[in-house]
């Protein structure tokens, strides 16, 4: 007969959530989770700046994503794909609306 494998422990403690905010599937104070993972190649500087730019508590996928949303919210991106936004006309009205109040001395 084969045993079954433990489920994962939850090391923030019974009732807390699991990595990244995760909420494991509980059994009493035992806690078990699914979270797919990928295995990345990366040399020792880019590791260094990945764990240099750790806040506590947070994991290398959270460095990442934080430095990638960050990213996605500059004014630059927005130049690059200002193509993109399609603004309904009483939008641009209002928007020039601002404009012209904020060029009144």
């Amino acid at each position: 007969m084969i045993a079954p494998m433990p489920a994962a422990v939850n090391p923030a403690g019974p009732g807390r959530e699991g990595p990244a905010g995760v909420r494991g599937h509980r059994t009493g104070n035992v806690y078990a989770w699914c979270v797919e993972a990928r295995t990345i190649a990366i040399d020792r500087e880019a590791h260094e700046l990945l764990a240099a730019s750790k806040r506590p508590g947070e994991s290398f996928s959270d460095v990442i994503e934080r430095a990638l949303q960050a990213e996605r919210h500059t004014a630059s991106y927005l130049l690059e794909h200002v193509d993109d936004v399609l603004l309904a006309e009483d939008t641009l009205t209002a928007i020039e609306a601002v404009m012209s109040e904020r060029r009144r001395p």
